[in-house]
């Protein structure tokens, strides 16, 4: 396999080739692709907290209330590729019910609070199409990297790839985006990994300096009995408003229909473009 040269495109084949390697647990599906990062001049930037009722830890055997606090994303765009890396600097987990016992060396529940780092993304997005045809397209790929303790039972420990085509139409003031693709998620449930499809949609009014935004996304495994602890299928749906441009705050609404996707919750963030 010939590498590509050059700074953006050498560093998108080193996050390929990361992503190739033997399948990191995730509490949350893989966002959606993020348009805006296109327009931004070069970098973007966020930060911002979930705060989510009834999510269910699946390693750990328990469901409560999940914090994750300090999330951070900066993005870079280059052209027609943009280079990303999200995390939430601190996840903080309540137990409030049990409803398994403890696997893969999760500690048992004490009632108490799970304290770790979250998931670290790193992903590519590659521009397919000019911005001026009437449907865009791009190609988004990229890895989970492990950086929790498997004794807290937040996360399972292991890396993962996904990778994702999307699509992008905007007919008279309105955003309307969708993504299909899949994972390949590294697994301690008697197997290697699982391969769940990934799919994502966003319908947002573009109405300048405020937005409201409908978004859904969540990950199935399709083979039967695919549901496996750690990597279980996922689905949420989320809906508010993101006020500003250049400088700019989002707040959502977080509704999960997956049984390991949370009850409610609500998430803010605060951005800007420099």
């Amino acid at each position: 396999m010939q590498l590509l040269t050059g700074p953006v495109p050498l560093l998108a084949t080193v996050l390929l080739l990361a992503g190739l390697q033997p399948a990191h647990g995730q509490l949350r599906p893989v966002d959606p692709v993020e348009w805006r990062d296109l327009d931004a001049p070069s970098w973007h930037f966020s930060v911002g907290a979930d705060v989510l009722s009834g999510q269910k830890a699946s390693l750990a055997g328990t469901s409560g209330l999940l914090l994750d606090l300090a999330a951070i994303r900066a993005a870079w765009h280059l052209d027609r590729v943009v280079l990303s890396l999200s995390a939430p600097l601190l996840r903080v987990f309540y137990d409030e019910e049990v409803f398994a016992t403890p696997t893969q060396g999760a500690r048992p529940s004490d009632g108490g609070r799970r304290i770790d780092a979250g998931d670290v993304v790193l992903a590519t997005l590659v521009e397919l199409t000019p911005r001026t045809t009437a449907v865009q397209s791009a190609l988004r790929f990229g890895v989970r990297l492990p950086t929790t303790d498997e004794a807290v039972g937040l996360e399972r420990d292991q890396t993962d790839f996904f990778t994702s085509v999307a699509g992008r139409v905007r007919p008279a003031g309105w955003d309307i985006s969708a993504q299909l693709g899949f994972a390949i998620l590294g697994s301690r449930a008697g197997i290697d990994q699982t391969d769940p499809v990934l799919f994502m949609a966003q319908v947002a009014r573009d109405s300048g300096s405020w937005s409201p935004i409908l978004q859904l996304t969540g990950q199935h495994d399709t083979r039967e009995n695919g549901d496996r602890r750690g990597t279980e299928d996922l689905g949420e749906v989320r809906a508010g408003l993101r006020v500003g441009t250049e400088r700019w705050i989002q707040v959502m609404a977080v509704k999960g229909w997956a049984d390991f996707s949370p009850d409610l919750g609500v998430s803010i963030r605060l951005g800007t473009w420099f």
